[in-house]
């Protein structure tokens, strides 16, 4: 919790923020928040757990209702921001503000290549590999949710998504 109150303090002081949800669907309309990650600079990024089975979550009505008065006029960056600000809205946390959707950004450089998965723009613009999420989920019938991952391990996994929207 106290370190909670340090990562609003520290988004009233920032000017942009990126974010990124993860989610127990694909389906904006249906998902649940499992956890929100939040980058404000490139040396570092922050995830906060509201929905996974194993751990100590945060209240997930008092993270976004904290969060929604914090981002207020803050430039939120992120990737198919469309999905994460369905998600936030479906649960209370409606955002209005400007913003930086670093997959639009990916299609109006480069039109034709059909590749505007974050792991696709972070290896081509930043050459760097990121994590692939089937190392937590799995894949076929042994698939989880992501509410089932680990917490420790989903951290690095979602900080690691809104660094690299950040540094995009």
């Amino acid at each position: 919790d106290n370190d909670f109150a340090g990562l609003l303090k520290a988004i009233e002081q920032a000017d942009k923020v990126s974010l990124d949800t993860e989610t127990t669907s694909l389906d904006p309309l249906t998902a649940e928040p499992v956890g929100i990650s939040i980058c404000l600079d490139v040396e570092r990024a922050y995830y906060i757990t509201v929905g996974h089975s194993l751990a100590n979550n945060l209240d997930k009505k008092m993270v976004l209702s904290r969060l929604k008065e914090v981002l207020a006029g803050k430039t939120i960056i992120g990737h198919n921001l469309k999905y994460d600000l369905t998600v936030l809205k479906m649960h209370g946390c409606e955002l209005s503000n400007p913003l930086f959707d670093t997959m639009l950004a990916a299609y109006i450089l480069d039109p034709g290549i059909n590749q505007y998965s974050l792991d696709q723009c972070a290896l081509k613009e930043l050459c760097y590999v990121m994590q692939p999420i089937t190392e937590l989920i799995g894949t076929g019938k042994n698939q989880i949710t992501f509410d089932l991952v680990d917490a420790n391990k989903a951290c690095f996994y979602s900080a690691e998504d809104a660094w690299a929207a950040f540094r995009l």
